[in-house]
């Protein structure tokens, strides 16, 4: 008997946040970010859609927008968001 394990994997090994020069915040109303998310494995039989919801990760101003994060590998998810 063969048990195929197709769990999905939900485990961020680690999640940053990035303007154009680097810097992990604070950011300013306009700033373009880049968001990169770490998967603990690769999921080989897999295609993981990771997106990034701040729903309660609010700011002085408002409530940041959510991303959609696309990979090239399976395992590191980039997007980006502008800061409203």
């Amino acid at each position: 008997m063969i048990t195929v394990d197709q769990t999905a994997p939900t485990t961020i090994v680690n999640l940053t946040f990035a303007d154009a020069a680097g810097s992990p915040g604070p950011f300013r109303q306009g700033t373009v970010v880049t968001v990169t998310a770490v998967l603990a494995e690769n999921p080989t039989d897999l295609a993981p859609a990771v997106s990034v919801n701040l729903g309660s990760g609010t700011y002085v101003g408002g409530t940041l927008p959510s991303t959609v994060l696309t990979s090239a590998d399976g395992t590191t998810f980039t997007g980006t968001l502008t800061v409203p």
